[in-house]
């Protein structure tokens, strides 16, 4: 497949210059970038997987009930006066 693909003047010398230095050309070079390129991209369609750290702050509340009894329990409210 044949794409016109424009390049700014001073990247063009740069892609150039690495070119000759591998005796190849210009054409075959920006193949082998795109290449390596595109088999290293992320995938716009799969996000990477968002994970969740979790902590443990030693609260265990199996019912809220449970909570509210000791709450309201009269060690707590003597606490509170």
């Amino acid at each position: 497949m044949i794409k016109n693909l424009e390049i700014e003047e001073a990247v063009l010398k740069q892609l150039e210059a690495i070119a000759k230095a591998r005796a190849m050309s210009v054409r075959n070079l920006i193949r082998e970038i795109l290449g390596e390129a595109a088999r290293n991209a992320v995938p716009l369609c799969c996000p990477a997987r968002f994970t969740q750290k979790t902590h443990d702050f030693g609260a265990h509340i199996e019912a809220p009930w449970t909570l509210l009894a000791e709450l309201e329990s009269e060690e707590y409210v003597g606490k509170k006066k």
